[in-house]
């Protein structure tokens, strides 16, 4: 965030938060099972819209998905529903969305 939005943020409070997605992303790799397209089962829910909306922005963080292959996939499925592609965020649209982020970094 800091990166992206050239925002100042302490040393402390920028490794806080890298830990808290780390464990993030880790308890979402751990409770994935393999074998399942999404969070629930076979069929999308609720909770694939809410949690794969945020976690597919990560990687715009430049934060990597990588080490999480499970996550990946979940994320790759998604990626391939038509309806996920056409309310996918535009690179123009992440774009004009920093600057809103900014300022409301910027009051905090």
């Amino acid at each position: 965030m800091k990166e992206m939005l050239d925002v100042p943020v302490e040393p402390p409070k920028v490794e806080q938060a890298k830990k808290t997605m780390a464990t993030t992303l880790q308890y979402f790799e751990d409770n994935l099972v393999a074998d399942r397209a999404y969070l629930v089962g076979e069929n999308l829910t609720y909770a694939d819209i809410v949690a794969g909306t945020a976690i597919a922005a990560i990687p715009n963080l430049n934060i990597s998905l990588e080490p999480y292959p499970k996550l990946t996939k979940w994320i790759d499925n998604l990626n391939q529903r038509p309806s996920w592609q056409q309310t996918a965020s535009s690179t123009e649209e992440i774009e004009r969305s920093k600057a809103i982020m900014k300022a409301i970094l910027q009051r905090r």
